[in-house]
Order: structure tokens, then C-alpha cells, then sequence
């Protein structure tokens, strides 16, 4: 089976304007990261983080799924991936989406374009059935993180937003990243865990529209793919 392989980039306002996103210079690990040089065993530690993400995307899905949108990939092989719907965001527009019975795993929400870049601000929010805020993002796209496959011509964009975080030292010259500003159900940027009996009502506004035509496709995609 070939692996998927993923780039992350952000435009050049993002990059005048912040520091480098950590997310593009280290993987996320279950285990705290350590600025050692790396010992004989890492080609192992690899592979095995190899075969950790192919089974968390093949288990990252939702067969009780109840809601709307639909489910466009989910199996081994094929990433999970829950498409809401479109929204044109060259202009002012407002819609809300509504789900139910994903699974346990991490998800994160996002956009799907073939143009780059599309200088909208968006509003994004979403609760679940408790009346908790779960997500509460407005910023504009250039600001968010853009990745692509490198399979796919044209290039087709995955637009998301992740949280802040730290790096908390743990001894020994290693850390661990510490996410701040945790909402229910996990809520962190765009990303959260959903509970899978839980509803979630899903708000986006064009609060800025883009100069030019912007055709946004609304997903929800399984998180460890896209790990910050």
C-alpha cells in the first residue's frame, strides 16, 4: 500500500507575520520529543509510527454516522473524510450543519479549494448538543494552515486552523507541546473529539468575502493525518 504523503504551506503574510509554525518542524509524537541525537533504534521507532498511522486512519471513522453531508472516504486504504457542503465564499453567505455519531477519534475541520490564496475571513463555530463551545475560529484563510497531497493535479487544498501551544520542558533535553486554550470536547483550533451519542451544530459566515471567486467544499477529516 503506498503511503499518503502530505505538505504543509502557509502564504507569505502568515510567515511576515508570525514565527514558524512547529508543526513544520516536527512530527507530533504520543511520547515527549527530545533534542538528543537520534540512537540506532530509530528506523524501528520509523516504521512503527509508520504502521501507527495507517491503522489510525483506517480506524478513524464514523458507521453510525447521522447527519448532513457525506461520507466520501472511509476504510484502509482511504483516508475518512465527511463532506458538509459548499460555500461560496466571494461573497456574504451563512450556513449551518449539523452531526452526529462520529467516532471517539481525533477529527479536524476544514476546507477544501483548488485556489490559493483566497483572502476571505471566515467565522467558524461549533457547539455540541450541551450548548458548549466547542469551536470558535475567525481569521482570515491566508492565515491557516494550507496542505496538499503531492498526488493530486490540480492541487486540491486543505485548509484548517490549529491552536496554540508550548513547549513544556520534561528533563533530560526533552519536552513535550502542551495545547493551550482547550475547549469541550477537545476543541483546539479547528480540531475536537467528538462524543459519538453528542450532536454538533456546525455555524460558518463569510464575514470578509475574497476579491475573486472562492468555492469552498466543508469536510471533516480525520485528524492524524494532519497532526500539528
Amino acid at each position: 500500500m503506498s503511503a499518503l504523503c502530505f505538505v504543509e504551506v502557509t502564504s507569505n503574510v502568515a510567515k511576515q507575520q508570525h514565527p514558524p509554525n512547529p508543526r513544520l518542524q516536527r512530527t507530533r509524537l504520543r511520547s515527549p520529543l527530545s533534542r538528543q541525537p537520534l540512537g540506532r533504534g530509530i528506523s524501528l521507532r520509523l516504521a512503527m509510527l509508520s504502521v501507527h498511522a495507517v491503522l489510525c486512519v483506517a480506524c478513524c471513522g464514523a458507521p453510525r454516522y447521522e447527519g448532513d453531508g457525506k461520507i466520501v472516504g472511509n476504510g484502509l486504504g482511504r483516508k475518512f473524510e465527511l463532506e458538509l457542503g459548499s460555500i461560496d465564499a466571494s461573497k456574504p453567505a451563512r450556513a449551518t450543519f449539523r452531526m452526529r455519531g462520529l467516532s471517539s477519534n481525533e477529527f479536524v475541520l476544514g476546507f477544501r479549494t483548488t485556489r490559493r490564496p483566497i483572502d476571505a475571513t471566515v467565522r467558524l463555530t461549533l457547539d455540541n448538543g450541551r450548548g458548549k463551545a466547542v469551536i470558535a475560529e475567525e481569521s482570515a484563510l491566508v492565515d491557516w494552515v494550507w496542505s496538499y497531497s503531492v498526488a493530486s493535479e490540480p492541487r486540491d487544498y486543505f485548509v484548517y486552523r490549529a491552536g496554540k501551544q508550548q513547549e513544556v520542558p520534561i528533563g533530560g533535553g526533552s519536552v513535550r507541546l502542551e495545547r493551550l486554550g482547550v475547549r469541550a470536547d477537545g476543541g483546539w483550533g479547528t480540531y475536537f473529539h467528538p462524543v459519538p451519542s453528542e450532536s454538533y451544530t456546525l455555524r460558518l459566515d463569510v464575514a470578509q468575502p475574497a476579491a475573486t471567486l472562492a468555492a469552498l467544499r466543508v469536510v471533516v477529516q480525520c485528524a492524524e493525518v494532519y497532526s500539528p
